[in-house]
C-alpha cells in the first residue's frame, strides 16, 4: 500500500504507456489498477505531448469512497 506521501508524490503503477494510442488499454490499466488498491486510494492519469516532451493533462480517475 502507498505511504502518505503529503500531496508531493504520486507512485507509478506500471512503466508509463508511450506510444499508446488505444484508449481501451488505458482504461483497462485504470482498472487493473483500482481492483490492486481497492477502494481506498486516489488514481491520477496524466498525458504527455509525445512531440514537446512534457506533460500536458492529469487528472483524477477514481477517488476513495466515503
Amino acid at each position: 500500500m502507498p505511504r502518505y506521501y503529503n500531496g508531493r508524490y504520486w507512485p507509478m503503477w506500471k512503466l508509463p504507456m508511450f506510444g499508446c494510442t488505444d484508449s481501451a488499454s488505458v482504461l483497462r490499466e485504470t482498472e487493473e489498477c483500482k481492483k490492486f488498491y481497492g477502494s481506498k486510494c486516489y488514481i491520477r492519469r496524466l498525458g504527455f505531448d509525445n512531440t514537446r516532451q512534457v506533460q500536458c493533462a492529469s487528472f483524477i480517475v477514481h477517488q476513495p469512497t466515503q
